[in-house]
């Protein structure tokens, strides 16, 4: 089979597949709808960071109620700074970090035996002491201070992510879309990609030279690359979570083992994706969930082969062929479905989204 045509995407709530128009020969010519990648975003996030569910709405609101609250401190803190209070005696006042500070003209670098000339000396403290705004500052710095570690907190409130149906289905449900697709638009065969294919497509290798990474602190990594050009790009700071997202998760599994401090390079193999994940997804579960769905309409997944023009070169597919009653009951819509074939899980189902 010889490759052609544009890419498109197809998105079936809570899936998306990448698919294209192929061009074969077998025993004379075949349309093959090749799908080039089949992914579930919503569902990925959902199994990394858990659903929702009521604790965790419960716990973030507390969180959140938490930070506006270390928020308001900081700003009444802050405002407070700012005021200045006069004593009965004419001196002007206020508070400044720790200290009191006198409004006198004296620059906060002239110093007097080590202390500031405009800090209160130990009498003008007594006086201000004895004023009804001595303690407002103080209270203000013990709140904003004590609140602290709320804010550290509401940063690691739980992801919430919504409910949807389908959680371990996705990939059949957008098997089923592009079978219908398929008998829709007239192609005679489904093909997908292998895993080690997906994991070729994503290796690093192809894209830079070298990922150089400083581990910042206990969370935060600083990452660089050389790209393909030989140009040194700083990719910024990402905390370890996020590094799946940015360099991927098989170097990532390596880079949260180094050090605080430590600045290391990796280059070469280690750059390689080992995609393990994806073959056991594209090799395995793909083609076992689609058999257990067409064998009742006579189909079966095989290997077939298709030459890519790029290269020139033989590659082997996942290939699912179009069989007539698969192309009939695609067609005929739920009702028509249930009443010939006698499906009643509407998940089993063809349909349009």
């Amino acid at each position: 089979m010889a490759s052609s045509s544009k890419t498109n995407l197809t998105t079936t709530k809570p899936s998306q597949t990448r698919h294209a128009s192929k061009l074969g020969v077998a025993t004379g010519p075949l349309r093959v709808l090749m799908v080039e990648e089949i992914q579930s975003d919503w569902h990925q996030k959902g199994r990394e960071e858990g659903y929702n569910n009521p604790e965790n709405v419960r716990r973030n609101a507390e969180l959140e109620s938490l930070q506006r609250a270390h928020d308001e401190n900081e700003e009444r803190y802050w405002n407070i700074k700012k005021e200045l209070h006069t004593t009965p005696s004419g001196l002007v006042w206020k508070f400044d970090t720790d200290d009191y500070w006198i409004n006198r003209p004296s620059a906060k670098v002239d110093r007097d035996g080590g202390r500031y000339r405009n800090e209160a000396t130990p009498s003008e403290l007594v006086e201000i002491q004895a004023t009804p705004e001595y303690a407002v500052p103080l209270d203000a710095l013990r709140r904003y201070q004590e609140t602290q570690c709320d804010r550290f907190a509401a940063s690691k409130k739980t992801p919430v992510v919504p409910h949807a149906p389908f959680k371990t289905t996705w990939p059949l449900l957008a098997m089923k879309r592009m079978i219908r697709y398929a008998a829709e638009n007239g192609f005679d065969r489904v093909a997908w990609t292998t895993g080690k294919q997906q994991a070729e497509r994503y290796d690093l290798r192809k894209q830079v030279q070298a990922v150089h990474v400083e581990r910042i602190n206990n969370k935060d990594y600083s990452i660089e690359v050389t790209t393909a050009a030989g140009q040194r790009q700083n990719l910024g700071e990402f905390t370890g979570e996020k590094l799946p997202e940015v360099i991927g998760k098989d170097l990532a599994a390596k880079i949260v083992q180094q050090s605080v401090d430590e600045e290391k390079t990796y280059s070469g193999l280690n750059l390689k994706v080992g995609g393990e994940g994806m073959k056991g997804f594209y090799d395995q579960i793909l083609p076992a969930d689609v058999n257990k769905y067409v064998k009742r309409f006579g189909g079966r997944v095989g290997m077939a082969k298709i030459l890519t023009l790029s290269s020139a070169a033989y590659s082997a597919v996942h290939a699912l062929d179009i069989t007539p009653d698969m192309k009939r009951m695609a067609l005929a819509g739920q009702a028509a479905a249930i009443e010939h074939w006698g499906v009643t899980n509407v998940t089993s189902l063809v349909t349009s989204p």
